[in-house]
This record gives structure tokens, C-alpha cells and sequence, in this order.
């Protein structure tokens, strides 16, 4: 059955250079005529076109029914006034609104497979002006719909990556899905997800990519759906990632005094967002000359103030003590002031 998907060319007057393209399946009947056009202008339109016109579609294997997107580009020199199409033979196609002109070119059409399993070809038409001989400009694509093997009654599995369930990150990332059916399935067609509990995004394809930004907890539900005639939809899956961008801020809480071969307390607190988890605190004990005669290291819950003991062999004298923290994230504070520890 013959087929044509029309593209509209919006109007912007009479000086305006205007592009229309027209899309038709060609199938078993022959092609019809060009639609017939309106222009106010009869006389102001070139009578030999050049250029190219070409259509690459996203996917050349498609599912029953499955949408897919055709890239236009039309490079044509003839001039023209604004005008379009007015034909459109398929009911089940709306006809698809196009802004015309020089540089609107390339354009994307949304495209929706025949339903019946089969080859099918679309011819492409690109003109300006008034069309007759010589005003167009046509080239060809070509879809297989694919009809869904007999007894497929196995799911997809998506897979992904780009984060680790449950970890922290410093910064936003992108969580990466790839499906991929049964061997002899009848392919993936979809992949669903759901960010933070939002409204579900479905994805056309085997694969789908998730941006996941902003400071917080973040959690990422997907499934994959094959292209079956009754479709199988994977169980669903979710992963959790947490993002802190924001350092900590560690404190010496104050001045020490301790004597030799006893047990020195060094008071210490680390501020974080958010107010929870642990950190990993460096405390270093320096000499008057700036050497480090003391590493201490401590995990405990950031918020509180918090205290770390050694027993003390350091020689008799006064020390400078700094603290840097380490969030779960791996974000690392600044160097703290120093307070002074006093050995006797």
C-alpha cells in the first residue's frame, strides 16, 4: 500500500526562502504526483535547483510499531518564496510541522514503523519555490520492520555502569543502561527509569543514559522491555549512589599539656554536609623546627567533638597539632590552626 508522510514548511512571507520536504513510502502501487502548492508568487522562482538532499535514519531494523528518527539535510541554491505541502494519504501518520528556510536544514523527523513485518522505502523530497521541472531534490532511506520471534517469552537484562550501588562521589555522573534480550529474542525495545521517584522516562533502544547531579541521596530505578508481540518487561532494578561536593572542616579543639610516658589527649571536631558519617582524621604532631614527630589517625562520626589518645615519649617540649579530615566522599578538608601540645 502506497504511503506518504508529508513535512509542512511554515510561511514567513514573500521574501522568505523557504524549504519543504516530503516523505513517501513506495510501495507496491506507483508513486503519486507531487502535491500541488500555493504561492502568491508566480514569477520569482528559479527553474533548475542544485544541491543534495539526504536522510539518514537512527536505526535501519525496527519493531512493529517502533519509533524511530530520520535526519533531513537539504542544501538546495534555487530561490523561493515561502509555501507548502498539502497532502498527507496516511491517516495514521500525522504530518510532521517544519520551519523552513536557509540554515533550518538539518531537520529531524519522528518516524513510527508500519506495524506489518517487511522492507520498506521512503523517498525524501527537498525543494524551494514553486515545484515543477526541475524544483526538487529527492533521495531514498530504507527500514526492515522485523516481526518478533514465535514463543519469546524471555525478558531483557539491562546492565549499568558508570556508579557502584551504594557509593559516594565528589561530583554529578552519568549512570550508563545497556539491555540486551535472549539470544534468538526478539531484540529490546525500550528501557523505562525512574530518577528520585519522578515521573518514568522510557528511552527508545538497548541503551539509555541517566545524569545524576546535586549534593544528596539519589536513586535510579530501570527495566527493559523486548519487542515480543506480547512484550516481556524486565523485573525492576535500582541503584543508589550519594554525591557530596562540599569539604569538611576540621578543628584542633584546644592546647594540650601532658607529661612524658603519660597518656596525651588531643580534643578534635570535624564539620561536614551532610551532618552524617564518618571521618578519617590525619592529626599530626610537629617539632619547633616543622617536622612531623607524631602521626595519629582516627574514624569517628563527623559533628561531635572527639579525642584521640597516645602515650606520650615525645622529648620534653612544645609541639604545634593540625587535623585534616577525609569525608566518606573523599573530599579533604583543609589543614586546622595549630594549637600546642606541652610536654613536661
Amino acid at each position: 500500500m502506497s504511503r506518504r508522510i508529508t513535512f509542512h514548511v511554515a510561511a514567513f512571507g514573500l521574501a522568505a526562502v523557504a524549504v519543504a520536504l516530503a516523505v513517501a513510502v513506495i510501495g507496491a502501487k506507483p508513486a503519486q504526483a507531487l502535491p500541488s502548492y500555493k504561492s502568491a508568487c508566480s514569477s520569482c522562482h528559479s527553474a533548475t535547483p542544485s544541491g543534495t538532499v539526504t536522510a539518514t535514519p537512527s536505526k535501519t531494523t525496527v519493531a512493529p510499531g517502533e519509533a524511530y528518527t530520520v535526519d533531513v539535510a537539504v542544501g538546495l541554491t534555487a530561490s523561493g518564496t515561502s509555501g507548502y505541502w498539502l497532502t498527507n494519504n496516511d491517516a495514521a501518520t500525522p504530518a510532521v510541522s517544519i520551519a523552513g528556510g536557509t540554515g533550518a536544514s538539518p531537520f529531524t523527523a519522528n518516524m513510527t514503523a508500519p506495524g506489518t513485518a517487511g522492507t520498506y522505502t521512503y523517498k525524501v523530497w527537498g525543494a524551494k519555490g514553486k515545484p515543477g521541472n526541475g524544483m526538487a531534490l529527492s533521495t531514498t532511506y530504507q527500514i526492515t520492520v522485523a516481526s518478533a520471534p514465535v514463543g519469546d517469552a524471555v525478558a531483557p537484562v539491562t546492565s549499568a555502569t558508570g556508579a557502584v550501588n551504594g557509593a559516594w562521589y565528589t561530583a554529578g555522573l552519568t549512570l550508563n543502561l545497556s539491555a540486551a534480550d535472549n539470544a534468538g529474542g526478539s531484540g529490546v525495545a525500550s528501557i523505562t527509569y525512574t530518577l528520585d521517584g519522578g515521573a518514568p522516562v522510557t528511552v527508545s533502544g538497548s541503551t539509555a543514559q541517566v545524569p545524576v547531579t546535586g549534593d544528596g541521596t539519589h536513586t535510579v530505578t530501570y527495566r527493559a522491555t523486548d519487542s515480543a508481540t506480547a512484550a516481556n518487561v524486565e523485573a525492576l532494578k535500582t541503584i543508589t549512589v550519594h554525591i557530596d561536593s562540599v569539604k569538611p572542616v576540621a578543628a584542633v579543639l584546644a592546647k594540650a599539656t601532658v607529661k612524658k610516658g603519660a597518656k596525651a589527649t588531643i580534643k578534635y571536631q570535624v564539620v561536614d554536609t551532610p551532618t552524617t558519617g564518618n571521618a578519617v582524621t590525619t592529626i599530626k604532631i610537629k617539632n619547633r623546627r616543622g617536622k612531623v614527630v607524631k602521626t595519629l589517625k582516627s574514624t569517628k562520626p563527623v559533628g561531635a567533638a572527639q579525642r584521640v589518645k597516645f602515650t606520650c615519649k615525645l622529648a620534653k617540649g612544645v609541639y604545634k597539632v593540625t587535623a585534616q579530615a577525609r569525608d566518606t566522599a573523599g573530599n579533604v578538608s583543609a589543614t586546622s590552626v595549630a594549637k600546642k601540645l606541652t610536654v613536661k
